[in-house]
């Protein structure tokens, strides 16, 4: 893996932290997955990553829909 300065990934649910930017720039609702109405799951990042592809399945088997994103190193 090439040596990079990006700042860390940090996938949790909690609010978001200063200076890292959420993968979910469409602020798509993840909570509860019967019937999303929160924003609460987020994938954040920093300098030295870009979002690729960001997407919620509909996969029901938590009470929190689930986020994958893929990232390029910039």
């Amino acid at each position: 893996m090439p040596q990079t300065d990006a700042k860390p990934l940090v996938p949790n649910t909690f609010n978001r932290a200063a200076g890292l930017r959420s993968a979910n720039v469409a602020g798509l609702k993840t909570y509860p997955s019967h019937q999303p109405r929160m924003e609460l799951d987020f994938i954040l990042y920093g300098a030295g990553l870009e979002v690729s592809h960001f997407r919620i399945p509909q996969i029901r088997h938590s009470d929190h829909l689930p986020l994958v994103c893929d990232f390029t190193v910039t």
